[in-house]
């Protein structure tokens, strides 16, 4: 058993009943303990299909228009029968196939339905109809770290700090999970109404038990050396995320940007 608190008030939780508050501070008092519950929690997730809820667009009413892409958009939409509010991710399905981007899409409904923890984002619900996907999450609201980081220029000491640390305990718990994320950058990283971030867009993630991969993935300036040369890699791919992470928020710009020292 391990305790959470946010706001000061303590409650035991089951880690396999109860989902993690959505914003905000915690306080997780046996660290070992929690890890292991997650990892029960993630296994049962992942090898359980995610059946899909009963809802359609009808059951929500748009807000406002978030976000969009290649292959599709993002809404701040409001369930009409709760009053709860969300970010809906509808991507359409026509263009998962035309950019062959299947297994992508399949990789990150799976992660996000079997993870829970503090500085990840989840997965609460999931409906499809003939044109799209819909991925519905809690939302974050105050936007990418990469704006954040254009709007400042770049980071004090403290702030890097406090941001690369939640970063750090995001990735040890995706590692203890046996999940490799392979694309950390500001831009996957979301910062909620208190300051607290969530690491989000998990299409590049690798379900990693036993050996290397070799795939080509991830965002330029941000790969590995071991990636580029084809040579195989595991978890320490993220950690050298971390590293471009560190240098980008206090110095204002990737390591190995072009014409940047």
């Amino acid at each position: 058993m391990f305790k959470l608190s946010r706001n000061g008030t303590k409650k035991p939780s089951e880690l396999t009943l109860d989902l993690l508050p959505d914003f905000g501070p915690l306080q997780i008092d046996d660290y070992s303990d929690f890890l292991n519950k997650s990892k029960e929690y993630f296994l049962k997730q992942w090898n359980t299909p995610f059946k899909q809820d009963q809802f359609t667009m009808k059951d929500f009413v748009k807000l406002k228009l978030i976000g969009s892409g290649a292959f599709g958009k993002i809404y701040l939409v409001q369930n009409r029968v709760t009053q709860n509010i969300h970010a809906l991710k509808a991507i359409l399905k026509k263009t998962i196939v035309i950019y062959k981007q299947l297994e992508h899409t399949k990789t990150e409904k799976l992660v996000l339905q079997s993870i829970n923890g503090p500085f990840t984002l989840r997965l609460n619900n999931f409906f499809k109809d003939n044109s799209y996907l819909y991925f519905i999450t809690p939302f974050i609201q105050g936007g990418d770290l990469y704006s954040h980081l254009k709007k400042n220029g770049k980071f004090n000491e403290p702030h890097a700090m406090f941001y690369i640390a939640q970063m750090i305990l995001a990735v040890e718990y995706l590692h203890h999970l046996d999940i490799v994320y392979r694309d950390i950058k500001p831009e996957n990283i979301l910062m909620d109404h208190t300051g607290y971030l969530k690491l989000a867009d998990y299409g590049f993630c690798k379900y990693l038990t036993t050996g290397r991969t070799y795939s080509l993935c991830g965002t330029p300036e941000y790969l590995a050396p071991e990636v580029l040369l084809s040579r195989g890699y595991g978890k320490s791919v993220d950690w050298w995320g971390i590293g471009i992470l560190t240098f980008e928020l206090t110095a204002g710009f990737s390591p190995f940007t072009e014409n940047k020292p």
